[in-house]
C-alpha cells in the first residue's frame, strides 16, 4: 500500500512539472550565404538545421566554369564579378523512398574597392569647415588650368571656390552668395565666362512645386555683376545648364511649367548685362526636363544646340538650330534619365545617365542601373548602342574620351552596395560596341556622391567632384566637398 502511495505521489509531481515540447523540423534545402561579396573572397556556404538527416548534397555555384561539389558546407570564391545564382540540392533516403528538395540564393560579386592607401588616387577636401554642410554641385576647368568649384552651403547659400591647377586655393576665401533668404537653393551649373569670371544657373524653392530659376554673373574677384530670376510665368521654373556664345550672350536651358509633369524645355538668351534677349519654350514636349546643354559649332557644317535630359520617363537627346528653333528629339528605350553628354568632332555623342524600374526612381532602390549610349547623328538619331552597367545599384553622372583614343569611352558615376555603401564607379567601355572592358571602384569608409568629371588630356589626370561625409559623432555627420584626382592609366 505504501509503495502504491509513493508511486501516486511521484506521478502527481511529474504531472505538475512543465515538459518542453520538441519542435518538429521539416526537411528542406536551406542554406546561408552573404548576398554581397568581393571577387576572390572565400564564401562559407552553411546548410541550415532543416537539412538534418540529408545523406546527399549537390551544390551548383552558377559560375561560368559550372563548378559543383557534394560537400555539406563548402567554401567557394568567385573569380569574376557579376550576379550569380547558387543552388543547393539535398536528398534524404527513407524506407518509403528518396525525399528531394532544392534552394537558390542570388549572390552579387563586386570588384575590390580601392581606398587612398592603394595610391590609385588622392583626395582634396574643398570645404572641410567643421559644423557646416557643404554639398558639391558642379565645377569647371578655367582657362589658366585652375577650377571654379560650385557648392551649396547649409541649404540656402551658394559657394564658389577658386582653385589652382594643383587644387590649392587660388583666393584666400571662397565667394559666398546669400540672395535667397531661407529658401533652399540649387545651383546646378557653372561656366567660366570669356572675361575670366563665371556664370551660375539654378533655381530656389519656396514650397512644393514652387521654384524660381536664376542666372548669376560673378566677376573673377567674386563680385556679383548681375542677378536675373524668372519668377512670374508659372510655379515650376528651373535653370540647369548654360553656354556662352561668341557674341558674349548666354543661352541658359531648363524647364518651365505649372508643375513637373506639365514642364516643357526652355532656352533663354541673356546678354552680358543680364537682360533677356530671347525666350523659347518647346511647348510640344510636356513632362520634359533638361539636365545639360551644349553648343556644337563645327566649321559652319553643324551649328546646333544639343540638350539631354528625360521626356516622359525616358532618357532623351534634343536638338535645336542656331536660332533656337526645334529640330528633333531622340529617345532611349528604357525608363530613366540622361544626365550629361560628351560631344566629339563630327556627329558622335556619348550620353551618360541612370535607368530604373518605373515607379522606383529613388536612388536607394535596387533596380537602379547605369547606362551609356552612343548617337552617331545629331538630328533625328537613334542610338548606335545602349550599354548597361549593374553590379548592385549604380548610375553614371558623366562621360569623357581620352585625347585621340577613338576606341574607348570612359564613364564615371556612383556605386552603392551594403558592404561599403557609396563608392566612385569607373568603367572603360568599347566606343564601337558599347561592351564594358574594365571596371574600377574607388572609395573609403566615407560615402562619395560624384556630380561631375573633368579629364586633362595633357596630363592624363581625371578629376571627380563629389560630396563626402565629415564625421562628427556616431549619430551625426555633415558633408564636405572633395575632388578625387586619379591617373586614367592607373585605374583603367
Amino acid at each position: 500500500m505504501k509503495t502504491y502511495l509513493y508511486a501516486l505521489v511521484g506521478l502527481t509531481l511529474l504531472a505538475c512539472q512543465k515538459i518542453d515540447s520538441i519542435e518538429y523540423i521539416s526537411f528542406k534545402a536551406e542554406f546561408e550565404a552573404p548576398q554581397v561579396v568581393r571577387v576572390g573572397e572565400p564564401i562559407n556556404f552553411q546548410t541550415n538545421a532543416t537539412t538534418t538527416g540529408a545523406q546527399n548534397f549537390l551544390w551548383l555555384f552558377g559560375d561560368k566554369k559550372k563548378t559543383t561539389t557534394d560537400v555539406r558546407n563548402p567554401v567557394f570564391a568567385y573569380d569574376t564579378i557579376g550576379k550569380y545564382t547558387a543552388t543547393l540540392y539535398v536528398e534524404m533516403n527513407k524506407k518509403t523512398g528518396v525525399t528531394k528538395d532544392s534552394a537558390k540564393k542570388t549572390i552579387f560579386v563586386l570588384p575590390t574597392t580601392h581606398d587612398a592607401s592603394s595610391n590609385l588616387y588622392a583626395q582634396e577636401t574643398v570645404g572641410s569647415r567643421f559644423g557646416i554642410d557643404d554639398v558639391a554641385m558642379n565645377f569647371v576647368r578655367k582657362a589658366d588650368g585652375g577650377f571654379y568649384v560650385l557648392s551649396r552651403r547649409d541649404l540656402n547659400s551658394i559657394v564658389i571656390t577658386k582653385l589652382k591647377a594643383d587644387l590649392t586655393l587660388d583666393a584666400p576665401n571662397p565667394f559666398i552668395v546669400e540672395l535667397f533668404g531661407n529658401s533652399p537653393v540649387y545651383p546646378k551649373s557653372i561656366i567660366e565666362t570669356s572675361d575670366g569670371g563665371c556664370l551660375v544657373v539654378g533655381y530656389n524653392e519656396f514650397g512644393v512645386g514652387d521654384s524660381d530659376a536664376f542666372a548669376l554673373k560673378m566677376s573673377s574677384a567674386g563680385a556679383v555683376e548681375w542677378f536675373n530670376a524668372e519668377t512670374n510665368s508659372s510655379n515650376y521654373e528651373r535653370y540647369t545648364s548654360a553656354v556662352e556664345l561668341a557674341n558674349g550672350n548666354f543661352v541658359v536651358a531648363g524647364s518651365i511649367g505649372k508643375n513637373a509633369t506639365s514642364a516643357v524645355p526652355i532656352l533663354h538668351t541673356i546678354d552680358d548685362n543680364g537682360d533677356f534677349v530671347n525666350k523659347i519654350e518647346v511647348g510640344q514636349y510636356k513632362n520634359c526636363h533638361i539636365n545639360q546643354i551644349r553648343y556644337i559649332n563645327n566649321s559652319f557644317i553643324i551649328k546646333k544646340f544639343v540638350l539631354v535630359g528625360k521626356y516622359a520617363e525616358e532618357p532623351m537627346m534634343m536638338t535645336l538650330d542656331q536660332n533656337l528653333q526645334f529640330n528633333s528629339i531622340s529617345k532611349i528605350n528604357l525608363t530613366g534619365e540622361a544626365y550629361s553628354m560628351e560631344v566629339l568632332q563630327g556627329n558622335k555623342i556619348f550620353v551618360a545617365g541612370r535607368g530604373y524600374t518605373k515607379g522606383n526612381e529613388n536612388l536607394q532602390d535596387s533596380t537602379s542601373f547605369a547606362f551609356g549610349a552612343r548617337f552617331d547623328a545629331i538630328t533625328g538619331a537613334t542610338p548606335a548602342w545602349v550599354s548597361r552597367a549593374k553590379m548592385y545599384r549604380e548610375h553614371y553622372v558623366d562621360a569623357f574620351v581620352a585625347g585621340n583614343d577613338v576606341d574607348n569611352v570612359f564613364y564615371v558615376g556612383e556605386h552603392y552596395n551594403p558592404v561599403s555603401n557609396r563608392d566612385l564607379f569607373f568603367t572603360k567601355t568599347d566606343a564601337q560596341s558599347g561592351d564594358i572592358k574594365k571596371v574600377r571602384l574607388l572609395g573609403d569608409a566615407s560615402d562619395h556622391h560624384p556630380v561631375k568629371v573633368l579629364y586633362d588630356a595633357t596630363t592624363g589626370f581625371v578629376y571627380v567632384l563629389a560630396t563626402t561625409r565629415e564625421f562628427v559623432s556616431e549619430k551625426n555627420s555633415l558633408y564636405d566637398v572633395c575632388i578625387v584626382k586619379t591617373k586614367l592609366t592607373d585605374i583603367l
